[in-house]
């Protein structure tokens, strides 16, 4: 039997290297292999092996923040591998070579004066307020940048213009304080200008107009006006001058051709008291300074002003609590009045003068039996105090020493007489008048409270009167006769029941 040999062929691929048919292949080719068939006969076979190889890699990137690769984010720089599958189906390992860097940002926190020229965005702001500039930072990634701004208006200064005598040294004025001056201060030297330069707390500086400094011998005296204006009294202030030594006032109702002198003041006082004026009236009056004795400045411009109507005279005067040794005096409050002046005597003799805010005032240490009469005035704002005239007088007796003690006097040469003392119902009176005269009768108890009041007509002569007193409780009572609005006769009676 005839048997015979046979070939074949098959086709590998590998990645690398391979093993076929019992050989280790790393490199493509063709590779004959001699077999015996199942004839027994050789048998060649060809194996066609293609060896694909693996490759690596490695590539650099640099990223802000964050960089995802092969479906993986990184946040921080490194190196990082990944395998992947190349061209031919085998493996691929590839290095990253990852830098990241970062966006960043800033603040900034600025004071400016007025307005502030950012350089970051080159604009320029002229309020307060939080500003940002988006940019990039040194390695190209994104940097914010917030301005915290606060605008400072600059600081208002003023320096004033002033007048100063000769050689008299003049101290500058410039506001706010703690400034400097553009000449000495204080200045001696002649007439000129100057400013005043002032940096406020935010270190801000602004510098005044200027202002003049006037030296002459003396100038109009300005500013003036005037205060606490009253019936009788006024104050008149006026603007100082640096270097005077004195002022004078002058003053008059307006249309009075002549000026009456307010005396004059000291400085650097710049005001004056001015007293003896007319209530209601209408008034001019006038300042002038004097750098020497010799040589006194014009009058200022005239102030007018006009006094008040009058401070109101206390009414309604009546003496109540009277005994051997004192008495109250009381009167109607006046609103107007700060306070009241009294004063009381005996008759014919010396005031004793008081003072009292309320509009009561007791007196004491008097003598019993004794006539007493007194006045009372107010004293009323502003200062100076202007003064009412005096009250028309009020009069009263003391108590006897002893109940019941009968004691008269006359201060007139009127013939008076009582009886019968003590008397029940009628009280007779006999009243020998030198001339026809009005005369008041006026009756009043212990406590110098009036009971009764009658007025008569007496004729020159006797004249003879009754009074009824059937109606006042027993005790003793105080009589007195007013004869023209003057106290002319007192007299003690006692009445039985």
């Amino acid at each position: 039997m005839l048997f015979f040999s046979n070939t074949g062929s098959s086709n590998h691929t590998a990645c690398d290297a391979t093993t076929v048919g019992g050989q280790a292949y790393s490199a493509s080719g063709s590779h004959n292999v001699t077999y015996t068939n199942a004839a027994g006969c050789d048998s060649v076979h060809t194996y066609n092996v293609t060896i694909n190889y693996s490759t690596t890699g490695a590539t650099s990137e640099t990223a802000c923040d964050s960089y995802t690769w092969n479906g993986n984010t990184y946040i921080t720089s490194g190196s990082y591998t990944g395998t992947f599958t190349n061209a031919v189906g085998c493996d691929s390992l590839h290095t990253l070579n990852l830098t990241i860097n970062y966006s960043s940002v800033s603040n900034e926190n600025v004071s400016a004066c007025v307005t502030y020229t950012w350089p970051v965005d080159g604009m320029t702001y002229t309020q307060s307020g939080v500003y940002t500039h988006t940019g990039s930072n040194a390695f190209g990634c994104e940097h914010i940048t917030t301005l915290n701004l606060t605008i400072n208006q600059l600081p208002t200064v003023t320096a004033a213009t002033l007048s100063s005598c000769p050689n008299s040294p003049l101290t500058l004025i410039g506001s706010p304080v703690g400034g400097t001056f553009s000449v000495a201060n204080p200045y001696t030297g002649p007439s000129t200008t100057y400013i005043y330069t002032f940096t406020d707390g935010n270190g801000c500086t602004n510098t005044s107009a200027p202002a003049s400094i006037i030296v002459t011998n003396a100038v109009p005296i300005t500013g003036v006006f005037m205060s606490n204006i009253g019936d009788n009294t006024a104050v008149v202030n006026w603007n100082g001058v640096p270097g005077l030594g004195w002022y004078e006032v002058r003053f008059r109702l307006v249309g009075d051709p002549t000026w009456t002198g307010g005396g004059t003041q000291a400085a650097p006082t710049t005001f004056k008291n001015i007293i003896g004026l007319t209530a209601g009236g209408s008034y001019e009056i006038q300042v002038r300074g004097f750098c020497s004795l010799s040589n006194p400045g014009p009058w200022g411009s005239s102030a007018y002003f006009t006094t008040l109507t009058g401070c109101p005279v206390p009414i309604n005067m009546y003496t109540s609590n009277v005994t051997g040794t004192g008495a109250k005096m009381n009167w109607d409050a006046q609103p107007a009045a700060a306070f009241y002046e009294t004063r009381y005597r005996k008759v014919g003799g010396n005031w004793t003068t008081g003072t009292t805010t309320p509009n009561n005032k007791t007196i004491a240490g008097l003598i019993a039996n004794t006539d007493y009469e007194w006045q009372v005035r107010s004293v009323c704002l502003p200062l100076p105090y202007s003064r009412s005239s005096w009250s028309i007088p009020e009069s009263f007796t003391t108590l006897a020493s002893k109940p019941g003690e009968i004691v008269e006097e006359s201060a007139t040469k009127n013939l008076i007489s009582l009886y019968p003392n003590p008397a029940k119902d009628i009280l007779n009176i006999d009243i020998e008048a030198e001339s026809n005269q009005q005369v008041i009768l006026r009756m009043f108890d212990i406590s110098g409270r009036q009971v009764k009041e009658m007025e008569v007509r007496a004729n020159s002569g006797l004249n003879k009167i009754q009074l009824n007193i059937s109606d006042l409780e027993s005790g003793l009572y105080h009589v007195q006769f007013f004869v023209d609005q003057q106290l002319s006769f007192s007299s003690k009676v006692s009445k039985l029941d």
